[in-house]
């Protein structure tokens, strides 16, 4: 159902009002899975409820809701929610996105489905990362839709499960993408200039939607097994379901090694993981990292741990401070707690513009600096 809210205007007077709502759920409950939404597939119908804020207004802030995707006209429809902090965070970013490109025909439009005083509360609040206020931060038409039918249409239809998540919609009413808006802006001019390659998106796009269906399915059974405790089961369901699915090579490790004592084919998994990611400092220190802190590890390859957190150190030219900490703590994993010290120093001052990162490092190194004090002691003694 649609009804239109001109609020525009009054949230420039700032003398809006409304009565707290306790629920922000859809006015009534879906019954039955929407048509299937796709890529290249004819937009659903507009059907927004509260139209809040617009970019093409008149003097008194009123402006016309969009009725219908005009032909020659694109569109960026984001889903978003108040409570949602990527969702917050990326509004300067659609801001600068409908103000480069409205002489081209874009139109960002934010949909959520809360209810409208809360909405409109939110517009009224000031963001604490940059003191602005938030109605201040969004150049972009903003709506509300708590019937939840554009929710239904759009985002349930097409699989999504998370926000933000933006839908562009091109010159003739097709969905061209849908992805995360901080990821849409060469989407948007490569549509506008009549270039995108939309079979070739479809065909990338389905593949991730079959993949994490095949996700979904996988860890549906295997969460249960894993928590369980149930080792056999889940090294099963990693060489069945799990066969096609990225990502996996750290669990697949973690069951071989803590789960079912296959220390040398699980190091063997490690390895090859470390080899084909031998260019990626993250995924090497990860990897290290996990040597170093997995509890139940009867046994810790500290030569591959060392090896693995050094070459992430050199590919990192030595300026990452959680990297310099994973080979600190490899160190102190060998009972070499000098260099343990020393690097860990090094990691802290590298931390210096992350308090809380720097926090943690210091109260790791002031604890090794105990031990050495206490080892000094004992020294002494004897």
């Amino acid at each position: 159902m649609r009804r239109f809210a001109f609020l525009s205007a009054v949230l420039a007077a700032g003398v809006v009002a409304f009565p707290a709502r306790a629920d922000d759920a859809p006015a009534s409950e879906p019954t039955a899975a929407p048509k299937r939404l796709t890529i290249g597939d004819k937009a659903p119908d507009v059907d927004i409820e509260h139209w809040v804020k617009g970019v093409e207004m008149d003097r008194r802030g009123n402006f016309t809701p969009l009725t219908t995707w005009e032909p020659g006209q694109v569109y960026l429809l984001e889903f978003w929610a108040t409570w949602c902090p990527p969702c917050v965070g990326s509004m300067p970013h659609l801001s600068e996105l409908q103000e480069k490109h409205a002489k081209d025909g874009l139109h960002v439009i934010g949909v959520s489905s809360e209810s409208l005083p809360k909405v409109i509360e939110f517009l009224f609040k000031t963001y604490e990362r940059d003191g602005k206020v938030q109605n201040d931060r969004t150049h972009y038409t903003l709506t509300t839709d708590p019937d939840g039918s554009t929710h239904d249409s759009f985002f349930r239809a097409a699989g999504q499960t998370g926000i933000p998540c933006g839908f562009v919609i091109g010159k003739t009413g097709e969905v061209e993408w849908i992805g995360h808006p901080m990821r849409v802006d060469d989407v948007i001019e490569q549509v506008i200039a009549g270039t995108w390659d939309r079979a070739a998106y479809k065909t990338e796009f389905e593949e991730k939607q079959r993949l994490a269906a095949l996700n979904r399915e996988f860890r549906t059974a295997y969460n249960p097994a894993r928590r369980a405790g149930d080792w056999e089961t889940c090294w099963q369901l990693l060489q069945e379901k799990g066969a096609e699915l990225p990502n996996l090579e750290m669990e697949r490790a973690h069951v071989l090694i803590v789960g079912l004592k296959r220390n040398d084919e699980g190091y063997a998994v490690l390895k090859d993981y470390a080899e084909a990611s031998k260019d990626n400092a993250q995924t090497l220190n990860a990897i290290a990292w996990w040597i170093v802190d997995t509890k139940g590890l009867e046994t810790k390859d500290l030569d591959l741990a060392q090896s693995l957190a050094e070459k992430a150190c050199e590919l990192a030219e030595h300026k990452d401070a959680s990297i310099m900490d994973t080979l600190a703590h490899v160190h102190h994993a060998r009972g070499e707690l000098d260099k343990a010290i020393e690097i860990q120093t090094q990691a802290v001052e590298l931390a210096a513009d992350n308090e809380r990162l720097q926090k943690q490092l210091t109260q790791v190194l002031e604890t090794w600096k105990s031990e050495q004090g206490a080892a000094g002691s004992t020294d002494a003694a004897e």
